[in-house]
């Protein structure tokens, strides 16, 4: 995916075209749309996907042509391409927090005792059933002993120099905050960077602290960071926003247009 591009799950859509996640299904099994898959198995859509699933409810009820017709028409309007490698490469938290969970060798209810949360609520969230915030994923993160930074990361090379493109890097995609996050630096950096796109409603879903500092750098779009409840930032392309990561924080989009970023942060505690 480029920064042009946003992610949606199959109930975002729905919602979306005013129709079942069942009836999105079936234009599936019509072959009227094609989502990919992430890692976990959760059906992704892209913009391209997003447009064509506007079109056919346009088709549908306003032009009131059935499926085969409605087949014909997205054949000539659309030209199919190939998917993408990144694309391919999209991963979810659910997936590698279970994953994380199975090699230290614990129980679902050994880590809802160790951070406090109900045992249906973990495993709703390895499952991708259920989200969280920002604050509780770190809870999450803080217990295994880890950082979302080494969860995103890649290994370091053996080389001076760790060279990462956009077809190699790891990439992650929250359903629940609506984020793309690009992991930039490998795993044991003393830094954090990720390029990271936030959806049109995505955001941290609530404020946290950390240790540390932060750095914002805006390529696309707006985001709107709020700092100790009550300074407020709306960033825009070309714009930096510093501060201390002790403070309290949260950020929001708040437009209906992709926003990407250069997130760092140090230590690499998010």
């Amino acid at each position: 995916m480029t920064g042009h591009d946003f992610v949606l799950t199959i109930g975002e859509v729905a919602r979306r075209a005013g129709v079942s996640p069942g009836t999105i299904r079936l234009w599936e099994q019509e072959g009227l749309i094609g989502p990919y898959r992430s890692s976990g198995g959760v059906r992704l859509y892209d913009e391209v996907q997003i447009r064509k699933i506007d079109r056919i409810g346009y088709l549908r009820n306003v032009n009131k042509l059935n499926l085969s017709a409605i087949k014909s028409v997205l054949r000539d309007e659309f030209v199919e391409e190939p998917e993408p490698v990144e694309q391919q490469r999209v991963e979810s938290y659910g997936r590698r927090l279970r994953s994380m969970r199975l090699r230290k060798g614990l129980t679902l209810a050994q880590v809802a005792e160790g951070v406090g949360m109900s045992i249906s609520f973990i495993s709703a969230l390895e499952r991708e059933q259920a989200g969280a915030s920002v604050a509780t994923r770190q809870r999450i993160m803080r217990f295994y002993g880890t950082t979302e930074h080494e969860l995103l990361g890649t290994e370091r090379s053996t080389r001076w120099g760790t060279l990462t493109t956009a077809a190699n890097r790891q990439r992650l995609y929250d359903t629940f905050s609506r984020v793309t996050s690009d992991q930039l630096l490998p795993a044991r950096a003393t830094l954090g960077a990720t390029y990271t796109v936030v959806e049109p409603g995505g955001g941290s879903q609530g404020h946290y602290t950390h240790d540390g500092e932060e750095f914002i750098l805006m390529f696309e779009g707006t985001l709107t960071v709020t700092l100790a409840g009550s300074e407020v930032y709306d960033l825009k392309p070309d714009e930096c926003l510093f501060f201390p990561s002790t403070v309290e924080h949260e950020w929001e989009n708040t437009t209906d247009a992709p926003a990407a970023l250069l997130w760092v942060s140090t230590p690499p505690t998010y």
